[in-house]
């Protein structure tokens, strides 16, 4: 994103193919199509474009919205999730199978200086002066506060990074120095939308 995400420059190296196009999703809706723009083929095996106020997609800032490469090689047309996305939709494994819009994930058009907390000054411990001073927790991300009894204690949805934002104090009252956070990253056979099933079991 440039311009306060009033520009996105996308560059995709696809060097067999005949045509590249951006496909952009609603950023409410990821399900609903906005547009199709086609890509220029450059240098290289390149394919590149600039979407703004004038691409003809009704969009004046691009933050949010999601998007798939369709890319067309010897008569076959598939969607592609973009190689150097930061930021994904939510995905729905149950919708894996149904179509081609599904099967891949749809990037984000995001700004990565803009997301998380700004000052990471805070990450100093005390009295930890070596690694044996470490006590590490492993925890999953949404099974940390997916437990229907304690909703009530906090502001926000259970199962959400969010919610487990919330809940650190318990773990340094225990003593935990360290949090090893498993599977932050999408990864196929999880529907995220599923906010209060458990995955304990998914290894």
């Amino acid at each position: 994103l440039k311009e306060d995400g009033k520009r996105v420059d996308l560059t995709l190296w696809s060097p067999s193919a005949d045509k590249v196009s951006v496909v952009v999703y609603d950023k409410k809706d990821p399900e609903k199509v906005v547009g199709t723009v086609a890509l220029e083929k450059g240098e290289k095996g390149t394919w590149k474009q600039t979407l703004d106020a004038n691409s003809g997609l009704g969009i004046s800032n691009y933050t949010g919205y999601y998007y798939h490469y369709q890319i067309e090689r010897q008569g076959k047309t598939v969607l592609v999730l973009d190689p150097y996305a930061k930021s994904l939709a939510a995905w729905n494994s149950d919708l894996a199978k149904t179509d081609a819009a599904h099967k891949v994930a749809k990037a984000a058009f995001v700004d990565p200086a803009k997301l998380g907390p700004q000052d990471l000054t805070y990450g100093k411990i005390r009295n930890f002066k070596s690694r044996e001073d470490a006590v590490i927790y492993e925890a999953h991300v949404r099974d940390f506060t997916s437990d229907p009894a304690i909703s009530k204690d906090l502001t926000k949805p259970f199962g959400t990074f969010e919610a487990f934002i919330e809940k650190l104090d318990y773990l340094k009252d225990l003593g935990v120095t360290h949090i090893q956070l498993l599977t932050v990253l999408s990864y196929y056979c999880v529907n995220e939308l599923k906010s209060q099933e458990r995955l304990a079991a998914y290894a």
